[in-house]
């Protein structure tokens, strides 16, 4: 899929987060009974919001991690590019544009990012007294099976000391 087809579904997809009563499980049926392929939904669900929290806190001098660490049954848990995946970057730039056009409310665009763990974390730190500079955010976990990744490069295996 490309990126703009990418993003064009994104886009379709950003009412269902905002809407009243919804959860993961009601976006990922809206998603899947369209048409949308399981991972895909997964990986709307868990990108779109990061993506819509790291646009809305971007000029807090916030330090966020550049790498997701992806949990997959039964495996070691793995750690991978944000900027390699197409459907965080897509909803990135639907984000970034959304901003930019103000074709959001920023309410409806807060409402989104407050669906990301790494949001509602810096928003509690900041509400309980912490300051922006001094947050240094860790890799956000996905949870979801997400699809097949490929292998990393210059990955150390797991038995290796160095």
């Amino acid at each position: 899929m490309q990126q703009e087809e990418t993003k064009n579904l994104i886009e379709a997809t950003l009412p269902y987060f905002v809407e009243a009563e919804a959860t993961e499980e009601t976006i990922y049926n809206q998603l899947t009974s369209t048409g949308v392929d399981a991972h895909l939904a997964n990986q709307i669900i868990s990108f779109v919001p990061l993506a819509f929290g790291r646009v809305l806190m971007q000029n807090l001098p916030v330090s966020f991690s550049k790498h997701y660490t992806l949990h997959t049954n039964n495996k070691r848990p793995h750690d991978y590019l944000l900027s390699e995946e197409p459907v965080y970057q897509a909803a990135l730039l639907c984000a970034e544009q959304a901003v930019t056009n103000q074709t959001w409310t920023e309410h409806l665009h807060v409402a989104i990012a407050l669906w990301s763990a790494e949001t509602q974390a810096v928003n509690s730190a900041l509400i309980s007294g912490s300051q922006p500079e001094d947050l240094e955010i860790s890799n956000p976990q996905i949870l979801a099976d997400i699809g097949p990744k490929q292998a990393k490069v210059n990955a150390r295996p797991w038995w290796k000391i160095w």
